[in-house]
C-alpha cells in the first residue's frame, strides 16, 4: 500500500502543478480559461496511474477490498495535502482579510459548504476507487496481450 499512495502523491503533485501551469500560461498568453477542469483531473490521472504500477507490478487486478482500501488512501492524501496548502494561505494572508470574508457568512452557509466538501469527498472516493481498479485492468490486459504476442 505504501508503494501505490507513494506512486499517487508524486503523480498527483506533477499533476496538479502542471495543470495550474498550462492554465496560468493559456490564461496569460491565449486568453483561455481551463476552469475547474485542474481540480479533478489530478486526482483521476493519479489514481489511473498507481492502479496501472499497481498491475505492472502485481500481474493481476486489485480485489474490491483492496481497490477501496487505497481510494480511501488516496482520498486521504489529496485531503491532507489540502489542509497544507490551505494552512499555509490561513497563515500568509493578514488575518483582517480573513476576518472581511469570514464576517459575512451565516451558520447555514456555512453548513452549505461542509455539505459540499463531503459530497465531493465521497465523489472523488468513488472515483479514485473504481479509476485505481480500471488502471490495473488495463495494465494486466496489456500485460497479457504483449505475452501472446510474443509467441
Amino acid at each position: 500500500m505504501v508503494k501505490i499512495c507513494r506512486d499517487f502523491t508524486i503523480v498527483y503533485v506533477l499533476t496538479l502543478v502542471g495543470l495550474g501551469a498550462l492554465g496560468i500560461a493559456l490564461e496569460v498568453y491565449a486568453g483561455f480559461d481551463i476552469g475547474n477542469a485542474a481540480t479533478i483531473m489530478p486526482v483521476l490521472v493519479g489514481a489511473f496511474s498507481a492502479g496501472q504500477l499497481h498491475g505492472r507490478r502485481t500481474g493481476m487486478p486489485p480485489t474490491g477490498a483492496f481497490s477501496w482500501r487505497a481510494a480511501v488512501w488516496m482520498v486521504v492524501i489529496t485531503l491532507a495535502l489540502s489542509l497544507i496548502v490551505l494552512g499555509a494561505l490561513w497563515v500568509s494572508i493578514p488575518q483582517d482579510e480573513l476576518a472581511i470574508l469570514f464576517d459575512g457568512l451565516s451558520q447555514g452557509v456555512s453548513a452549505l459548504i461542509l455539505v459540499f466538501l463531503a459530497v465531493v469527498l465521497v465523489i472523488e472516493l468513488l472515483l479514485c476507487r473504481y479509476i485505481f481498479a480500471w488502471g490495473a485492468r488495463q495494465m494486466v490486459k496489456l500485460a497479457d496481450k504483449e505475452t501472446i504476442d510474443r509467441f
